[in-house]
């Protein structure tokens, strides 16, 4: 509504509005009027329930990246093993692949 309430030009545009806004503000000038302090109570009611609900969301919402944040940096260290595990594998592979040259020129080396 920002726009448009930016782009009216017409000073009395919102006049519509004031008998709507008129039968509210008597509605709610009678405090002892109970039908308005239970819709009041209701309103707060609602609130109160949204909120809670709210922070139940929010909390149940911190457990869970509480859980990924501990899952991560356990995959953080499995990673790091899997990847030392393969040099090492890597090395071991190229030892056995070239061990026959490296005996056979050493042999040749010392005679």
């Amino acid at each position: 509504y920002r726009s448009k309430i930016e782009t009216i030009e017409d000073p009395y545009y919102f006049l519509k509005f004031d008998k709507q806004i008129k039968k509210i503000k008597t509605d709610f000038q009678d405090t002892k009027s109970a039908t308005n302090i239970d819709r009041i109570k209701n309103d707060l009611t609602g609130v109160h329930n949204t909120l809670a609900e709210n922070i139940d969301l929010l909390l149940s919402r911190t457990g869970k990246l509480e859980d990924t944040l501990g899952k991560t940096s356990k995959l953080k260290e499995d990673s790091k093993k899997w990847k030392d595990k393969a040099k090492k594998l890597e090395w071991d592979m190229w030892m056995k692949k070239n061990m026959t040259y490296m005996v056979i020129g050493g042999l040749v080396f010392l005679f």
